[in-house]
């Protein structure tokens, strides 16, 4: 209870501030992973229906989406992902590892 003419003296909790940043960027960086691994998938997707009804695939569509996915995959690197995420991101590289060898 504050009385009248006394003083009220405000502390902000740095640490929790912090906190909550770090926690709003990390959860920026998952959202950005599952963009990052969204788009990759469908780009494999596209190539695997092209050649599905025999089409023809050009060797720079190929490298173009490799040097995509080794981006992607090093930046991704940098991230630490978690459960349902982390799992994901090990299928989507195991089946990228399987598509192009």
């Amino acid at each position: 209870m504050v009385k009248d003419g006394s003083k009220l003296e405000l502390l902000v909790d740095i640490e929790s501030r912090e906190r909550r940043i770090l926690e709003t960027l990390k959860i920026a960086k998952k959202e950005k992973t599952l963009k990052s691994l969204t788009e990759i998938k469908g780009e494999v997707a596209a190539l695997e229906a092209a050649t599905s009804t025999g089409g023809v695939i050009a060797e720079l569509d190929i490298q173009t989406l490799t040097e995509n996915l080794m981006r992607t995959l090093i930046a991704l690197d940098e991230i630490y992902g978690e459960g349902e995420l982390k799992l994901q991101r090990r299928k989507q590289v195991r089946e990228e590892a399987v598509g192009f060898a």
